[in-house]
């Protein structure tokens, strides 16, 4: 069947009334496919077939409506919201398709797909109160599991143990997304290549995900600390623990949400313990919310008046000349999550900044780390302070200074 579009409160009216269902066909404008839901089934028996087709209609509109609150708001409010009359409902809806029907003299069966209007069905979501999630996937989502080892992220390989956790782990499903693993194949390392999760193009990331039939792709960036890094096979006693940095990748690059760490206990191997860790990211990737992480957005502003909030480190930063000075600054205003840098004070060696990250010290590190750039060890408080510098002459209210480094500018 082909797509039934507007004026659709009037053929609304039309297809109700008639016993002979007839299609008005007129081009389907694109819209997010986010607010489009398929396969909606219904079996009414009525006293004739016209207002069997009629109530299972209106019937088929409110499931669908149901099920796109399902798909946008968290698990309680979806529960909690009522479809509202099928005339108000009638509103919300671009165009339908009728993709089966059967009809008998008091029994009518149809399958439908709806399109919704994206701006109506928020507006209307929203007055419920409810937290409406309008960024989450339709369709499978690429998986791509990055590992890092002596510091260097990779992607292909049969030695990425990551990777191969996540085939072990086989058909995995997350908030009604299927979610897959690349083949590794030739086509795939050609576009990927070596990139880093930082380095990686939107060109490159689209190719990839057409070729899967992928709806969106997510990083994963499993680092072993140092005791787990230096576990070997699969089968050996596990010890340490593993960070899993999951970056979205739809708004054109790749952006840091949140980490997932895990531990491991007296009875795993390293390939238990990934295999556990896969299952934890499967978790966080299925909740409506999983793309609204710590850290917002990478195209932060530069100013340090710039929207946003979050935690401020205090950083000193040596360089050895004018120029690699500049140069950090540069790549500092590029790191994802920097709202706001503001130089407190400058000499010919460092400089004093106060630093704006929406996130934690795990957040900055992933992100710096990203960038090419590392912190010191956190420092113990007090142990070296900046004191008046920023202001303030009590002890605890004192900041403690980080080390900021571009790494190819650290000391040997």
């Amino acid at each position: 069947m082909r797509p039934i579009n507007k004026n659709f409160q009037a053929f609304r009216k039309v297809f109700l009334s008639l016993g002979v269902f007839f299609a008005v066909l007129t081009p389907v404008q694109a819209q997010n496919q986010a607010f489009t839901v398929e396969n909606v089934t219904v079996d009414i028996t009525a006293e004739s077939a016209v207002a069997a087709r009629k109530q299972a209609f209106e019937k088929a509109q409110a499931d669908a409506l149901q099920l796109l609150a399902a798909r946008f708001m968290d698990e309680q409010a979806a529960l909690a919201f009522q479809a509202p009359d099928p005339m108000t409902i009638s509103t919300l809806i671009q165009d339908f398709e009728i993709t089966a029907e059967k009809i008998s003299t008091v029994r009518y069966i149809g399958t439908y797909k709806f399109r919704f209007k994206e701006q109506a069905v928020t507006s209307l979501f929203g007055k419920s109160g409810a937290v409406v999630h309008t960024d989450v996937s339709v369709g499978p989502i690429l998986v791509l599991p990055f590992y890092q080892e002596a510091g260097s992220s990779r992607l292909w390989g049969q030695d990425n143990a990551w990777m191969n956790a996540w085939v072990r782990a086989g058909d995995l499903q997350a908030g009604g997304s299927s979610l897959l693993v690349p083949l590794g194949d030739l086509e795939d390392v050609r576009d990927v290549g070596s990139a880093t999760p930082a380095q990686i193009s939107s060109p490159s990331l689209s190719k990839l995900f057409s070729r899967y039939s992928a709806a969106e792709g997510i990083i994963a960036e499993a680092i072993p600390d140092d005791v787990l890094g230096r576990i070997a096979s699969d089968s050996d006693a596990a010890s340490g623990s593993l960070s899993v940095r999951i970056y979205r990748t739809d708004r054109g690059k790749s952006e840091l949400v949140h980490i997932v760490t895990r531990s491991a206990n007296s009875s795993d191997t390293l390939a238990s313990l990934m295999d556990a860790t896969v299952q934890d990211v499967r978790a966080y990737i299925g909740r409506k919310d999983w793309k609204q992480g710590q850290v917002a957005s990478v195209g932060s502003s530069n100013s340090a008046e710039a929207s946003g909030g979050g935690r401020n480190f205090a950083l000193r930063v040596p360089f050895a000349s004018l120029a690699q000075w500049t140069e950090i600054q540069r790549a500092l205003r590029q790191v994802q999550g920097v709202n706001g840098i503001k130089v407190k004070s400058l000499s010919p060696q460092h400089a004093l900044v106060d630093l704006k990250f929406s996130g934690d010290e795990q957040f900055l590190r992933a992100a710096l780390s990203g960038a090419n750039m590392s912190l010191s060890a956190p420092p113990s408080a007090g142990a070296n302070a900046i004191g008046g510098i920023y202001g303030s002459n009590s002890v605890s209210a004192t900041p403690v200074v980080y080390d900021l480094n571009l790494n190819r500018y650290m000391p040997n």
